[in-house]
């Protein structure tokens, strides 16, 4: 009998996020067919770093989670911000359009700010949103909590 690894896929309003705990990878698939996937190295002292220190994740999975809330917040941004999808994971996937750099900028900007709220409370106020108390930050907050609750330990 073939044993295929367990993923976890995420429907959202312009992609479908899926998760691949076994491999320790995660991918964006668009409509249209374009889709792009992520992986960290998890020894790497600088991914570490970051994680723990810019992005207040802890333990040894912290990497690994890091990664995994990264890559979904990027398309619950781009969609409660902006209400397209992720501007940042369409060009990875090798989307041709062209993006002005400050409005890829903005959104990763906005990543690492929920990441860094979500784990440690603290709010850094990117740019020109607050992370929380407006309408896209709060949406953005409930997205990311009912997705947690509604599928789990998507971590692995």
């Amino acid at each position: 009998m073939v044993s295929y690894p367990r993923s976890i896929s995420i429907p959202l309003k312009y992609c479908t996020y899926e998760v691949w705990p076994d491999s320790r990878s995660v991918r964006t698939v668009f409509p249209d067919g374009l889709s792009c996937g992520a992986m960290r190295d998890e020894s790497d002292p600088n991914n570490i770093r970051e994680a723990r220190e810019g992005e207040g994740y802890t333990g040894p999975d912290a990497v690994w989670r890091s990664l995994v809330d990264h890559e979904l917040l990027h398309s619950l941004v781009a969609e409660a911000v902006l209400d397209r999808s992720s501007v940042v994971l369409r060009e990875q996937a090798g989307d041709q359009t062209f993006t002005p750099a400050w409005e890829k900028y903005e959104e990763e900007s906005l990543v690492l700010a929920y990441q860094l709220f979500f784990n440690t409370g603290i709010e850094c106020r990117p740019l020109v949103y607050p992370v929380t108390g407006v309408i896209p930050g709060r949406l953005i907050l409930s997205k990311f909590k009912a997705i947690k609750d509604q599928h789990g330990d998507i971590y692995g």
